[in-house]
């Protein structure tokens, strides 16, 4: 993008300055065309007053020396002569005078009759000059003649214009006077001029080589910046080669970070964020192509994760996406998050094609997964939604889906489950949940489990983070993944929110110096008189504000930022810290960590896991800690299970770590006996007794 930009602005630019440089060139051609007419026009009204002047000064000769013929010639009888009337057709000059040899031929003594007879018409006394050119070709000379003004001896005074005079007087302007021409040019000729006879008729003509300075500047600038012109044309072709192979390799490489953005790191599928995208491409097709939208989810996933470790569910979760891709090609499959699935199909599934594949992929899924002896095999459960269906865009289909599979999931899991228009009374079931989580919490059967979290380098246990569970006393214990939803889903999520910070207050508050971390929503931050209540739990529980962090999930800020950012300051003033939980796993936003002043980042627990064998991962991972640490914050890497992974993150500048190789989530119980604290007054013990046992079991 930004690189065509630049192409496209180097190419507009060479265009430009092509026609910038012909614009420059027409321009300055034409200003030196007009300057050396100028100089041209300037050339010949001077050669023509030099001109002008010599027959002025002939003028005034012949008046100052009209006494006698021999006064006329004494003077410069080289080039003055005095031709009588009398004289006849023969030429009489004096000996020695030029003008007996100018006048050495018959046809310019000829020449010199035509002069005479034309001054006879008029009067002597106006002194009416004419110009006679003779002389041998190649070296004529111009004559100045008139009328002798003296009656008793009339005639014609003769004076011969020193041509090489006049050169050398001119030459000093950078004006070369030629010799006079016999043969006439066009009047309009550029450097030259006529001399007219009294009957204007072309004497002869004068050119010259002036002085040209804009032919001068054209024959020795032009070729000069035409060098220098394509030397920068050659310069920006070889620069623009460079960008356009530079922008190769940014759109290869920001196409491969797009594709990584919206790849699933564990499973290599399209992710929640490029389902999102898939969805949002169509949206009026949705309305009117025929399809459907599975959204699938594993069952007794959870139980391998907490019991077997999350390299196990990690490589179940990679088999399952590899079957659905398979099985459901060529729909569009992705993984939204954990253990749950979305594919678009390209055909509408009836109820017992759906019935059908949902038994495909039930088999095969049990066969490419080892069962376990100790507990049930691996399932799926399927919530669907045929389309078409009228007035619904793609994150509306997939709420539909997610109600279908929420019903195929509380019928007892293992089911493939249509949206029917009358699961829209499945509100009613959400009250129920609702209404029992709303009980459950006044009846003690949210309990608290903390994990810790470990300095990086000492592996000491500095914090914990506190994860709400519910145990239904008919349902079993239920994932935070089921009922954090339908409470976030009305003003629940308030009520949960203030008892599980109250409940981690108080049961780590005693241990001294200990973070406590605690997971909020959007919802939870923005309702009435949160920063109050906060402060309240803090002095109740007598717990100092720099031990409290709250993680917000990037989910969680995608509404209402502006409010969060300014609940989220108000706190920050207090010394309560602020972190964002599973970066990475959301819709992933720089922007998020610019507009909202984090003190810590945790890295979501997928890439950690995928450090072992994706390389990919190891390079995000240490871009994330190097941008997190130049923008001030601490950085925590969560989901860690084997002494590699904590190795590499130690080594990245992760300073915490949280996950399965420093403890589980446990009761307050174990918590404080493992910390030596069982004996503390304010010891939660006996009050979790029953919650812990659960857990166990």
């Amino acid at each position: 993008m930004h690189g065509r930009s630049l192409i496209r602005t180097i190419d507009v630019g060479v265009a430009g300055g092509i026609i910038l440089l012909l614009i420059l060139v027409s321009v300055f051609a034409w200003v030196a065309r007009i300057a050396d007419g100028q100089a041209q026009v300037n050339e010949t009204v001077f050669i023509r007053s030099e001109f002008e002047n010599a027959v002025e000064r002939f003028r005034e000769r012949v008046s100052s020396e009209q006494q006698s013929a021999s006064n006329w010639i004494d003077g410069n009888a080289r080039d003055r002569a005095f031709l009588p009337d009398a004289a006849g057709q023969a030429i009489d000059m004096r000996s020695g005078s030029r003008a007996t040899l100018v006048f050495a031929t018959t046809a310019d003594q000829a020449r010199l009759r035509i002069a005479s007879e034309r001054l006879r018409l008029f009067n002597s006394n106006e002194r009416k000059v004419e110009f006679v050119l003779a002389g041998p070709p190649g070296n004529e000379s111009i004559v100045l003649a008139t009328r002798w003004p003296q009656a008793r001896e009339p005639g014609l005074a003769l004076e011969i214009i020193d041509h090489l005079e006049v050169a050398a007087r001119l030459e000093r302007f950078g004006i070369q006077l030629r010799p006079p021409a016999r043969v006439e040019v066009p009047v309009k000729a550029e450097n030259s001029f006529q001399l007219i006879s009294l009957v204007g008729d072309a004497v002869t003509t004068l050119q010259w080589n002036g002085h040209r300075v804009g032919v001068f500047v054209q024959r020795s600038v032009l070729p000069i910046l035409m060098a220098i012109f394509a030397a920068g044309l050659l310069i920006l072709s070889m620069l623009r080669h460079r960008w356009a192979h530079a922008r190769a390799e940014f759109m290869t490489e920001l196409a491969d970070i797009r594709r990584q953005a919206s790849t699933d790191v564990l499973t290599g599928l399209p992710n929640r964020r490029a389902l999102f995208e898939f969805l949002s491409e169509m949206p009026a097709e949705l309305g009117r192509l025929p399809g459907s939208i599975l959204m699938m989810d594993l069952d007794g996933f959870k139980w391998v994760n907490d019991t077997k470790g999350h390299q196990v569910g990690d490589d179940v979760i990679r088999k399952a996406a590899a079957l659905f891709s398979k099985v459901l090609a060529p729909g569009f499959v992705s993984r939204m998050g954990g253990d749950e699935f979305v594919a678009v199909m390209p055909e509408v599934l009836s109820e017992q094609r759906l019935q059908e594949l949902h038994a495909i992929l039930l088999t095969q899924l049990q066969g490419a997964i080892e069962p376990d002896p100790r507990h049930e095999r691996i399932g799926v459960s399927i919530g669907a939604v045929l389309l078409p269906e009228e007035g619904v865009d793609g994150e509306e289909l997939l709420r539909l889906t997610d109600i279908a599979l929420f019903f195929a999931k509380s019928r007892g899991r293992g089911l493939a489950v249509s949206y029917d228009p009358s699961m829209k009374s499945e509100a009613s079931l959400l009250r129920v949940m609702e209404r029992e989580l709303r009980d459950g919490i006044g009846r003690n059967e949210i309990v608290l489990n903390h994990q810790p979290i470990v300095d990086a380098i000492s592996g000491e246990t500095y914090g914990y983070e506190s994860l709400s569970r519910w145990y239904h006393p008919t349902r079993g214990l239920i994932s935070p993944n089921e009922f954090i939803p339908i409470a976030e889903s009305s003003d629940l999520i308030i009520h949960l929110g203030n008892f599980v910070l109250d409940q981690a207050l108080a049961e780590l508050g005693p241990l001294p110096g200990v973070t406590i971390s605690v997971n909020t929503t959007g919802r939870h931050l923005l309702s009435p008189n949160f920063v109050e209540n906060v402060r309240t739990l803090l002095h109740k529980h007598q717990v100092e504000a720099s031990r409290l962090c709250l993680e917000v999930t990037e989910t969680s800020l995608l509404s209402d930022g502006e409010k969060v950012a300014s609940v989220m300051a108000d706190l920050q003033q207090d010394g309560i810290r602020f972190a964002i939980d599973d970066f990475g796993a959301g819709y992933a936003s720089l922007g998020y960590l610019l507009k909202f002043k984090f003190d810590i980042l945790k890295i979501d627990r997928d890439f950690i896991a995928a450090l072992d064998d994706k390389p990919e991962s190891s390079m995000i991972v240490m871009s994330v800690v190097s941008l997190a640490r130049s923008l001030g914050m601490r950085v925590v890497g969560e989901g860690v299970e084997t002494a590699a992974q904590h190795r590499f993150l130690a080594s990245a500048g992760c300073a915490g770590l949280q996950g399965y190789l420093f403890g589980r989530p446990a009761p307050i119980a174990q918590v404080l006996e493992n910390s030596g604290a069982s004996d503390n007054p304010n010891s939660a013990a006996e009050r979790n007794a029953r919650p812990a046992a659960m857990a166990a079991a």
